[in-house]
């Protein structure tokens, strides 16, 4: 596991509330472009990429594009450098673990597929998250909305849980 580093927050949320709807074009943009923005706002708020955080399209040793695959963005962000949260099995637990900041990544319990990448955007005073992605692109929604009782049949979100 690598050392801990400095994660600008203020930074993080000003750039992905800046590129929330409308992509940052200076960076690749994809069809499904979730996890790609996750990377954005981790670059911005203070990680830059090194040899095993690849940007150019070169593949992590598990051979998942890292900038742009949920699996490779959770393995590489909680298993190598160490930011693996809870995993959470309804929204209650999601508002109660994740903070600003944080990212989730989505896996099917089925099917074990990693499949979304949100950032936490806020945390009100009831404890409930919002969330900033893309696909769909939305600004600091709430994440109750977002889910209902259904959802976590046969969902878990894992938390990347930054500093």
């Amino acid at each position: 596991m690598q050392p801990k580093e400095a994660y600008a927050l203020i930074n993080a949320k000003e750039y992905a509330r800046a590129h929330a709807i409308i992509p940052d074009f200076s960076y690749r943009v994809y069809l499904s472009d979730c996890t790609n923005f996750a990377s954005h706002i981790l670059r911005e708020g203070g990680f830059d990429p090194n040899p095993d955080w690849h940007y150019n399209g070169d593949l992590y040793p598990t051979g998942n594009l890292i900038w742009i695959q949920a699996s490779g963005f959770v393995q590489y962000w909680s298993l190598i450098r160490g930011y693996l949260g809870e995993v959470c099995t309804d929204a209650t637990e999601v508002n109660a673990y994740a903070d600003e900041g944080d990212f989730l990544v989505w896996k099917n319990s089925d099917t074990y597929e990693w499949y979304h990448t949100q950032f936490v955007q806020s945390k009100n005073m009831l404890a409930e998250i919002s969330c900033t992605q893309h696909t769909p692109n939305y600004f600091n929604v709430n994440f109750n909305s977002r889910v209902d009782s259904t959802t976590f049949d046969t969902n878990k979100v894992y938390i990347v849980d930054m500093p």
